[in-house]
């Protein structure tokens, strides 16, 4: 329960964003497929939980170019993915409006541009911009930004320490978002509503 009353979802805002064209999309669907109030319901919600299908999918070719950009040969990049999509929780989690998939995307796609700025240090600007959306999905993926950060400094501090700031111009945006919406559903910047929520705490899964 928000500042003012309102109900809101304990994760991030961006999964939201994410499915506004799969719901729109079913709703279009619904008005000229459905013949009944139940039929119309379900469609939207139905499109909605295949949204998760282009995440995973785009998760999937994160994972190759991150396993290319990390040495693997073309062989071996390809058996990540298949043991990345098939044998974890992805595959189950395709199928369902879950926002885990978008935030390894999001995760995924932050490891890949902070390792390959090697390159091209406007990269960075990239791990930075999708540390944030990560963020932005599921909020303790702020650790991982921070971690993410670390990595970027060490890698860089010899070569030139000023690279981080590219990281930092992606991150900084996405985390003002974040503190800007808490604030402005909770009155204060750090309270995401995570612990309002009467399923995480000590003792739960």
């Amino acid at each position: 329960r928000g500042l003012h009353g309102q109900q809101y979802s304990p994760f991030g805002i961006a999964q939201s964003i994410w499915n506004i064209p799969f719901y729109v999309a079913g709703r279009i669907a619904a008005g000229r497929l459905s013949r009944g109030s139940a039929t119309g319901q379900t469609i939207p919600k139905a499109v909605v939980a295949l949204g998760t299908v282009p995440a995973v999918a785009l998760l999937a070719l994160v994972c190759f170019h991150l396993a290319i950009a990390l040495g693997a040969a073309s062989p071996a990049a390809l058996r990540a993915v298949l043991l990345l999509v098939f044998g974890t929780s992805l595959w189950p989690y395709s199928g369902f409006g879950f926002n885990q998939p978008l935030a390894a995307l999001f995760l995924w796609s932050a490891v890949f541009f902070a390792v390959a700025a090697a390159r091209r240090r406007c990269w960075l600007l990239g791990a930075g911009l999708c540390a944030g959306l990560a963020l932005l999905t599921r909020h303790e993926m702020l650790l991982a930004a921070v971690v993410i950060g670390g990595y970027v400094v060490v890698r860089s501090w010899r070569r030139d320490p000023h690279l981080a700031i590219f990281y930092l111009a992606g991150l900084l945006p996405m985390v003002a978002a974040w503190c800007g919406l808490n604030w402005w559903r909770f009155g204060s910047p750090v309270e995401s509503g995570y612990f309002r929520d009467q399923t995480p705490g000590f003792g739960s899964s």
